[in-house]
């Protein structure tokens, strides 16, 4: 399914008499602080960054870098050049083959804090949350400087890092926050894949995760550790075999060894067929791990490692072109923004779950900040949209699953940001409740021509109570000023608690499938609650249960849409799909959620139910 775009005007896309279609309520709650799990503050170093370093010599001037990260407000994400160059051209120790040599690793270490010096320290304030890590051809068994550490030889890498960490970065260099043990190692496994490693096994890398983990989290306990740095997630194949595994068999070896799980999340874009993990289906990947991680917990009380339940590190995230080279660099650009804005708004609702995520933008290549010229591509546009957004979230509500949207308030100014994941375009009303006077409303916007092709608009007048059009895949960001600083003077405090089962099979019709959801918080009288629900069935099957059952009361009214579209160009479905439930039906103690489909066929993979504690009653 190609995303459709429409050709119009700056008029047309401001006036909402452009569309016949029936306007799409989103409502914000200007005085209600939102929070999960106590985070309720846009972090823009956790999510507004870019993958490259300060002191990478790829940026043409000093003067251009030190402009985009000041003036769009950008901080460094993710950067594996240092370490893994470093790996690649270090001598080997003469007393330990297999071992680097601190001598040559001190004197790369001067020159890389000499140069960030030089480069960088004035920006240093812009590195204070970054993530690194090896690329596969640096991991034990590959060839180095003329030596290799041997495979399987996971204390040689772990020293390689502990040295690093050690000697690298001081207090004028910042120390990285988070360590991947190596980057998308799954490839290393495949005969025909350029990274191929002969006679490595997936247990050899869990195994070495858990190493590299133990020896850093001893030396460098500041320092997270995490893994295994998946590509292309696509555990519901074969009745969820891959997930078996994969992910599964490395949380049971090594995760009760991680600080965080490491993920990469990419659209797979072409002229035929689009395939989009945006929407229902990285809400189901999230979910999926977020279930067995609290199967985990429960099953394991004494493991000190999963007595918390791990947080998420997305540390690329975006579109993949599989036909790359056949588009222009303005489509390319296009299609990578619109898979940031809808991916971003989606890990936005997982504050206390995602440690950082960083859109997967480099300097040159396939996703290039950068044109041959040294220019920028349409891709800074991304920053542009997202330059001014601070502040404290606050409630918010869309009336259809498609229409995402979040807020955040800092003293008399709002962000309100709705991200369309239609392929075609849609108006929204904006309801703004308990606030003050606004003073003026100023929109930015990024969406795109019917050539596929980028369009971005900032620092438009609008309305306060006008309806706005966003177009096919398209974002808005409106920033309100109003007459007086806002009050945040009620809350709505968000928790998702999972089932204690998962990857239930629908093998019977019409036969109520049982999920006991425990412990539950419901400290006050008015609240809102949705039951999530994940589910892999084959195309032509519906995917919304017949019938849902809370504590043996029905669900009167099941919805018929998700987030994103009808995976038709997936050989399957696989998906969320969240159900609105009556907070006033929920259990403190107990809950048993039943699920009915008329049809067998395909697998319940997580339930869980996600609770909206609020402090006063609040209309939709």
């Amino acid at each position: 399914m190609k995303i459709k775009t429409l050709a119009l005007t700056i008029a047309s896309l401001l006036s909402a008499n452009a569309v016949n279609a029936a306007n799409i309520d989103v409502d914000v709650n200007l005085d209600m602080v939102h929070s999960v799990g106590g985070e309720q503050d846009f972090s823009r170093e956790k999510y507004i960054r870019f993958h490259g370093s300060l002191s990478s010599q790829q940026w043409p001037t000093i003067n251009q870098r030190d402009a985009f990260f000041e003036d769009q407000d950008i901080h460094v994400g993710r950067a594996t050049g240092s370490l893994s160059y470093v790996a690649a051209n270090v001598d080997e120790n003469p007393s330990f083959p297999g071992y680097v040599d601190p001598n040559d690793l001190d004197s790369y270490a001067a020159g890389f804090k000499a140069n960030f010096n030089s480069w960088s320290h004035a920006n240093k304030h812009r590195a204070t949350y970054q993530t690194v890590g090896i690329q596969k051809k640096r991991f034990p068994g590959n060839q180095l400087n003329g030596w290799n550490m041997g495979l399987n030889n996971y204390d040689a890498l772990a020293k390689y890092y502990q040295h690093y960490l050690t000697k690298f970065f001081d207090n004028n260099v910042n120390k990285p926050t988070f360590l991947e043990v190596v980057n998308e190692p799954l490839f290393m496994l495949d005969p025909n894949n350029a990274d191929y490693l002969p006679g490595l096994t997936r247990e050899k890398i869990w195994e070495g995760h858990a190493k590299v983990a133990q020896k850093l989290q001893a030396s460098h306990p500041d320092v997270k550790v995490g893994g295994y740095t998946t590509a292309l997630p696509r555990w519901w194949r074969n009745d969820f075999a891959d997930w078996d595994l994969n992910m599964k068999a490395f949380m049971d070896t090594a995760g009760a060894d991680m600080d965080f799980f490491s993920l990469h999340l990419y659209d797979l874009t072409s002229r035929e067929d689009d395939q989009f993990l945006r929407g229902s289906q990285n809400e189901a990947i999230l979910d999926l791990i977020e279930a067995y991680t609290h199967i985990k917990k429960l099953e394991n009380p004494g493991v000190a490692g999963w007595q918390t339940e791990k947080p998420f590190l997305v540390s690329e995230y975006g579109t993949l072109g599989k036909d790359h080279l056949f588009k222009s660099q303005l489509e390319a650009d296009w299609e990578n923004m619109a898979a940031f804005n809808g991916m971003l708004l989606q890990l936005l609702e997982r504050p206390n779950k995602i440690l950082a995520a960083t859109p997967f933008i480099l300097h040159y290549d396939q996703t290039r900040l950068l044109n041959d010229d040294g220019t920028f591509t349409r891709k800074l546009d991304f920053y542009k949209l997202w330059k001014k957004v601070e502040g404290t979230r606050v409630d918010t509500w869309s009336a259809d699953p498609d229409v995402q949207v979040d807020a955040y308030v800092k003293n008399n100014k709002a962000y309100v940001i709705v991200n369309n994941l239609e392929n075609e375009l849609v108006t929204v009303d904006v309801n703004l409740f308990n606030g003050k006077p606004v003073s003026n409303v100023k929109m930015r916007r990024l969406y795109s021509n019917a050539n596929n092709e980028p369009l971005y608009q900032e620092d438009i007048p609008v309305g306060a109570n006008t309806s706005k059009n966003i177009p096919a895949n398209g974002t808005m960001i409106l920033e309100y000023t109003f007459s007086q600083n806002l009050n945040l003077n009620h809350t709505s405090k968000e928790t998702k608690y999972y089932s204690t089962k998962y990857l239930q099979p629908i093998a019977a019709a019409n036969t109520n499938i049982s999920f006991p959801v425990k412990n539950l918080n419901l400290a006050t009288n008015n609240g809102e609650a949705v039951l999530r629900i994940g589910v892999n069935r084959e195309h032509g099957k519906p995917v919304v249960p017949d019938r849902v059952f809370i504590n043996g009361k029905e669900v009167n009214v099941l919805p018929s849409d998700w987030k994103g579209y009808d995976q038709s160009t997936w050989n399957q479905f696989f998906g969320l799909i969240e159900v609105p439930i009556n907070y006033a039906d929920l259990q403190a103690a107990n809950n048993t959620v039943q699920l009915r489909y008329a049809q067998t066929g395909g697998t319940v993979s997580s339930v869980a139910i996600q609770v909206f504690e609020q402090s006063r009653n609040v209309t939709r």
